[in-house]
């Protein structure tokens, strides 16, 4: 190799190694730390989520409900399925529904549900949440997006966390005496249960919202009895009247 050749070979190694960085873009420094093993394990179970818009709107949710629930007043599993609801249905709406109306991801909610199931026992348990299993949801919602983050898109996660976290704000800072809601347009249409885009069923957890229902059956309920509309008692008109926030969406559990 001639000396001029090794010259120029290195001036061009040079200018790579000046260049090359900014060519890639900015550098996004990791948001998560590794979580426990016995977690990893747990989320390693997770299906794919393919296009990383997507995943990382999921991430963020998750990293969000992360810190939600260790703040959030819940006594019940069922509570749990109606926040991860609520909160999913006002950060996500219909972002993960194709445009045929089919979920991009149909395999995922059973899963993630199956994992949570896991974690605090079935949706149906009637004993209250310990700490300990609040503490371990944290820790399974943080273990969810630290498998779905993708660094790729990382301003996506920056604007879902914001959105996530300013809706579970507003979900725990609720009126202490709310005006009674009667819900007209349940999403269990009057059958006690919602049946999902895979096929399986989940009891409504309308009920589990403290909103009055008129479906009959009562919304919640696991009977096939109707059961009669529920009284509502009339108060008066207030000055200024809070919006009330209605309608169940996202995940649910088994």
């Amino acid at each position: 190799m001639s000396e001029r050749l090794r010259i120029v070979l290195g001036v061009l190694l040079l200018l790579v190694g000046l260049f090359y960085p900014r060519l890639k873009g900015p550098t996004v420094p990791d948001r998560f730390e590794r979580p426990e093993d016995y977690i990893v394990s747990l989320v390693e179970r997770l299906p794919e989520i393919s296009d990383p818009v997507d995943a990382n709107m999921l991430a963020a949710t998750f990293a969000a409900m992360s810190e939600g629930v260790l703040v959030t007043d819940l006594k019940t599993n069922l509570q749990v399925q109606y926040f991860l609801d609520k909160i999913g249905k006002t950060v996500m709406g219909n972002a993960l529904v194709s445009e045929s109306g089919e979920k991009k991801y149909p395999t995922f909610s059973p899963v993630a549900a199956k994992l949570i199931e896991e974690t605090i026992g079935p949706q149906t348990e009637t004993d209250p949440l310990t700490v300990e299993e609040v503490q371990n949801l944290s820790k399974l919602f943080y273990g969810f997006a630290w498998k779905l983050y993708d660094k790729s898109e990382d301003s996506v996660y920056e604007e879902y966390f914001s959105k996530a976290d300013k809706a579970i704000a507003e979900y725990n800072n609720k009126d202490d005496n709310p005006e009674p809601v009667v819900i007209t347009d349940c999403i269990c249409e009057g059958k006690g249960y919602v049946i999902h885009g895979d096929g399986h069923k989940t009891d409504c957890p309308c009920i589990e919202s403290g909103e009055n229902c008129n479906h009959n059956p009562k919304c919640g309920s696991k009977g096939e009895a109707p059961l009669p509309a529920p009284v509502v008692e009339e108060r008066p008109e207030p000055t200024t009247k809070q919006p009330q926030r209605r309608g169940i969406f996202g995940w649910r559990m088994r």
